[in-house]
């Protein structure tokens, strides 16, 4: 059985016009309750009884008068026309067009009339509603009977039903204003949602114009600020980055330059071992932090994109299972993503001899596996192989930028800069390491 918060709505518009429609039915509920028991019923139960007493009359005046079946009934000395009553004796011909299937305004009705009556008369009769609006009494006294014939709107008022007209189309007015004020509310919010996931994959946001309340201009406002510091923070360290990479490169060089007219001995090799060994470290450590932000995001086919990169290792096994089909597009930086996938399938191959890439898909999101069949990683280094610089010297290297310990902080980056996550852990098919790169549809 479903729990309450399962069945409330999941929108921020639907659970603000659940806020504002679930206290006006409440209280078109209890007005209604009010009504009925207060109103309607009192009401109709005095029209019941002013009813009774009229035919109450009737019948006295009869009796007094020592009535006569066959005597003419508009002789008598009571108006019936005034009354709104209609009198003749009892027939089976009166009564053909009685209405079987009452509704339960009119079944209602019928019972209070009943009611009074069997208070007020003390004789057998019979009530019948017919299909002209009216409605039929019979009063059986001995021998006799009368039939009393009058219009149903004696027994209740119209004021009755445009009350509940009018609260009923005033709700669903006051609902449809709801529904048009919310829309407008919510639609604020919901394209400020969409510039954050935009935002999030990396993607470039254009500036738009904050609407909606003050708080949500607010939000909005605060948004784009943050944006455009991140991006002017960016933009900041890939200059100084630059700067520095152009810095350390050029003495670098003339070291090289120097070492190359050295004569060669073991001292020499270890320095060009060094001098190779820090170029190596200066160019992961600027991949790492650039990230190929300035690529533009292309919408690629996604199974011939990653069978072209396993197809490039053709001297190792790198297998390719394709379970969604070929034809999904994704927007991705193709030479970012490919870096990441090289990572990723290079540190594989160089701990195992076999690696498989696979492809699948839920209604949310897009799987990508990458699992070797290698000695794998303990469960509680998951988290630390992501640290820039971090490597496992006894079990294995996650090095994919020439051994300085950025392989998995590259691809990392570059999955969270298309609004994913990447996850280690155990591979059930080829029992080593199993890379999990989650991307949102």
């Amino acid at each position: 059985m479903p729990s309450f918060k399962q069945i409330l709505p999941r929108s921020l518009f639907g659970r603000s016009l659940l806020i504002i429609v679930v206290p006006t039915v409440i209280l078109q509920l209890v007005l209604a309750i009010v009504f009925l028991d207060n109103h309607w019923t009192k009401t109709t139960t005095r029209l019941s009884e002013s009813v009774v007493g009229d035919i109450e009359y009737v019948l006295s005046s009869y009796e007094e008068d020592s009535f006569v079946a066959d005597e003419p009934f508009q002789d008598k000395v009571f108006n019936s026309f005034e009354m709104k009553f209609f009198i003749t004796p009892a027939s089976e011909e009166n009564i053909t067009d009685v209405i079987e299937n009452e509704g339960i305004w009119a079944r209602s009705v019928r019972e209070n009339l009943e009611d009074s009556l069997s208070k007020q008369i003390f004789k057998p009769f019979d009530v019948k509603t017919l299909r002209d609006e009216r409605v039929l009494v019979r009063v059986i006294d001995g021998d006799n009977a009368l039939n009393f014939t009058f219009p149903d709107r004696r027994l209740f008022t119209s004021s009755s039903y445009i009350f509940l007209y009018w609260m009923v189309l005033s709700s669903l007015l006051l609902t449809f204003i709801a529904i048009l004020f919310m829309r407008n509310q919510v639609r604020p919010i919901r394209r400020l949602a969409i510039a954050a996931e935009k935002f999030g994959r990396g993607q470039d946001i254009p500036s738009f114009k904050p609407t909606g309340s003050r708080e949500i201009r607010q939000a909005t406002k605060a948004f784009m600020a943050m944006k455009e510091r991140l991006a002017r923070q960016i933009e900041q360290r890939t200059a100084m980055l630059a700067g520095i990479s152009h810095d350390l490169r050029t003495p670098l060089t003339r070291l090289k330059l120097n070492l190359s007219m050295m004569p060669s001995d073991e001292d020499t090799e270890d320095m060009k071992n060094d001098i190779s060994e820090m170029d190596k470290m200066i160019h992961g450590y600027l991949d790492f932090v650039r990230g190929e932000g300035d690529e533009a995001i292309r919408h690629i086919q996604l199974s011939e994109f990653l069978q072209d990169i396993c197809d490039s290792y053709k001297s190792s096994s790198v297998v390719f299972k394709n379970r969604i089909g070929n034809t999904l597009y994704y927007p991705l930086r193709e030479n970012a993503f490919t870096r990441c996938l090289n990572n990723l399938l290079g540190n594989a191959l160089r701990h195992a001899d076999k690696a498989e890439v696979v492809l699948e898909r839920d209604e949310d999101n897009i799987y990508i596996f990458v699992e070797d069949n290698g000695k794998g990683i303990a469960s509680e280094h998951y988290e630390d192989v992501f640290k820039p610089f971090f490597r496992l010297d006894d079990a294995r290297k996650i090095d994919g930028s020439g051994g300085v310990g950025l392989g998995l902080s590259i691809a990392q980056d570059i999955i969270l800069s298309h609004g994913g996550q990447i996850k280690l852990s155990q591979g059930q098919s080829l029992g080593g390491l199993k890379v999990c790169l989650e991307l949102p549809l």
